[in-house]
């Protein structure tokens, strides 16, 4: 099947006290989520072989693009059409509109203990949007997320507890898969 890119952003803007002992860490995110389009509106197909170009998981710039809305269904489940394989299922998904969503949760990390002082932890959150998009004759897509570095950032005043130096907060890079 062909495919159709979501650009996901990702702005954290609260870190919360992680627990090494329990590997959890509580995040508040706000994501935006963008649909690539044709210079018509209308979902942009790519073919099946971008699955394999790394280039493909970064979506810099989209030139055409309509925000995300997900589906009724979605927006009445708890999780408002994104599923966060690695948080507690206690969480707070909320719609913002015009593809915002804001996310409240604590997320699952694998501590880093390999050598002491343990300064440099990896908090990732996994991401997945079951989206449900057709081209303009109505064709089923699969959906590649690919990541939006210029909607993505750390809040200058989100703060990791119990460190003194929060400008070596930053995020990682592109997102590593996506799905459909």
């Amino acid at each position: 099947r062909r495919v159709a890119r979501i650009g996901i952003g990702t702005t954290v803007t609260h870190i919360g006290g992680h627990s090494v002992k329990e590997g959890l860490v509580p995040l508040d995110i706000m994501l935006e989520a963008h649909v690539e389009t044709d210079e018509h509106g209308l979902v942009f197909a790519h073919q099946p072989h971008i699955w394999a170009d790394p280039a493909m998981r970064e979506c810099r710039q989209l030139r055409h693009w309509i925000p995300w809305k997900p589906t009724d269904e979605q927006l009445l489940s708890h999780d408002r059409g994104l599923t966060l394989p690695n948080s507690e299922r206690l969480r707070t998904t909320d719609f913002l509109g015009a593809g915002r969503f804001r996310v409240q949760s604590r997320f699952h990390f694998r501590p880093n203990v390999t050598a002491y002082p343990f300064e440099t932890e990896h908090f990732r959150f996994r991401l997945q949007v079951p989206a449900a998009l057709t081209d303009a004759s109505g064709e089923a897509l699969e959906v590649l997320l690919c990541s939006m570095p210029e909607y993505s950032a750390i809040d200058p005043h989100a703060d990791w507890p119990g460190t003194t130096n929060n400008r070596r907060l930053r995020l990682p890079g592109p997102v590593r898969r996506g799905w459909g």
